[in-house]
């Protein structure tokens, strides 16, 4: 049974840690039209159903991650301060999707041009999170 909980933890972090990557790419593709306004279309259409899986392997990623957790009981305390940045990683994830969704959803009910720049700013932060995470976990398990 612990081998479906790594199964499903892997697959999670391929669904969800690409995420951040493949909204730049959907918005730098965007922004070759010059057109502010199909890259407002293309992150409120395309970039809200990327959000919406990037979402649903975080949460398969949490999930199996507590699994696994909850198996290694007190050992859990031995990971070390690697572990530990890796959860405040995890957090800081869940901070920048949740912001990052509801910027989406403002932007596609207003005109959207602040909700997009805002956006446009801070989207280089996901693959940072998402790399330095990977990273910790790596060093984590050593």
């Amino acid at each position: 049974m612990y081998e479906l909980w790594v199964f499903l933890h892997y697959f999670g972090l391929a669904i969800g840690a690409g995420t951040p990557i493949y909204m730049m790419a959907i918005a730098r593709q965007a922004r070759k039209s010059g057109d502010p306004a199909v890259v407002k279309t293309a992150i409120t259409t395309s970039g809200k159903a990327v959000t919406m899986v990037g979402a649903i392997g975080l949460t398969l990623l949490i999930i199996s991650g507590l699994v696994m957790a909850s198996n290694l009981g007190p050992a859990i305390t031995q990971l070390g301060t690697p572990f530990t940045l890796k959860m405040v990683g995890v957090v800081l994830i869940v901070i920048f999707i949740g912001t990052i969704k509801v910027l989406i959803r403002k932007a596609s009910n207003e005109d959207g041009m602040q909700s997009m720049g805002l956006i446009r700013k801070i989207a280089p932060i996901g693959p940072v999170l998402s790399i330095g995470v990977i990273l910790l976990a790596v060093l984590s398990f050593n």
